[in-house]
């Protein structure tokens, strides 16, 4: 065998050695990623709160959630169908958050739960409808 097709047989063998062993890495990474993807639930209380402090001026900079809070927390407050709510004619959407975000921050356990049903709970107690 030649001194130059052994050159390229070595060469060939590096790059593919490269070649798998950056496909490894790509893999490693992509799966060792994957657990803190599949457990950050954007529905929870946890991740939706920061915004909410936020959007009430509690919070420590999460304005990108701080839209996403306040319209899950009107939409239930003011436009879904909740005959269980009834507000104050003066109310402003600050204070509707704010009532949320007092009643979800005084029960830490319950961060896990999700953020509409606890809204949804909170709204009802504060401004429950006369029968």
């Amino acid at each position: 065998m030649t001194h130059y097709r052994i050159f390229h047989r070595v060469r060939w063998a590096l790059i593919v050695h490269q070649l798998l062993s950056g496909i490894g890495v790509i893999v490693v990474t992509v799966l060792g990623a994957y657990p803190a993807l599949v457990q950050e639930d954007i529905y929870s209380a946890n991740y939706v709160m920061p915004g909410c402090r936020d959007f009430v001026g509690a919070g420590a900079g999460s304005a990108h959630l701080g839209g996403y809070c306040a319209g899950l927390v009107i939409g239930v407050a003011r436009y879904a169908y909740e005959p269980s709510i009834c507000l104050p004619r003066d109310v402003t959407d600050q204070q509707i958050v704010r009532v949320v975000v007092q009643y979800i921050d005084s029960q830490p356990a319950r961060l896990k739960e999700d953020f509409v049903l606890l809204a949804t709970e909170a709204l009802r107690k504060t401004w429950p409808c006369k029968r």
